[in-house]
């Protein structure tokens, strides 16, 4: 059994987790409850003390494309996924880029937003549109009507409706 170290906070996380599911590979997720400790072995003995990393037979894995490639080959359906750099256009390859930016810059948001910084987050990272937004009360998205439509379709997938963003408690 593997098993998957993350926070279902995260859309880092969840990205592993819907990809595990759509693959029917079997995990046990377990979550990170205090993002704040030092402790490497919280992190599934990740030293740069982030999420998610998947822990096998063959030791940690770090970082969500990482992990994804290495569920798509465990599942033996490699060739059902398209995963970054798989497609050569450019179109697609800034999309993935894009992508990988927006998410970067929602943790920004989000570490900025915690109590006691005080800090404004960047002022180039705010345009960046994704379901985590609202989850965490970072931004409204209900205006973008096109977005709200495939959040809603997408959600409906047995992956997304079993890894519905919440504060892990326990």
């Amino acid at each position: 059994m593997i098993v998957i170290v993350g926070r279902s906070s995260s859309h880092f996380t969840r990205t592993t987790r819907i990809f595990a599911s759509e693959l029917a590979v079997p995990y046990e997720f377990r979550a990170v409850l205090d993002m704040a400790t030092l402790d490497r072995t919280v992190y599934g003995d990740n030293p740069a003390l982030k999420v998610p990393v998947l822990v096998d037979e063959d030791g940690p894995l770090f970082g969500t494309e990482n992990i994804c490639r290495a569920l798509a080959m465990r599942s033996g359906q490699r060739e059902r996924v398209v995963l970054r750099g798989d497609v050569t256009g450019r179109l697609v390859a800034n999309a993935e880029e894009l992508l990988l930016h927006a998410m970067s810059n929602d943790v920004t948001l989000i570490m900025t937003a915690a109590p006691g910084d005080e800090r404004p987050p960047p002022h180039k990272v705010r345009p960046c549109l994704v379901r985590h937004l609202p989850f965490r009360k970072l931004m409204d998205t209900s205006g973008y009507a096109r977005l709200q439509d495939f959040c809603q379709e997408f959600e409906q997938r047995p992956g997304a409706a079993s890894t519905a963003y919440r504060f892990d408690t326990a």
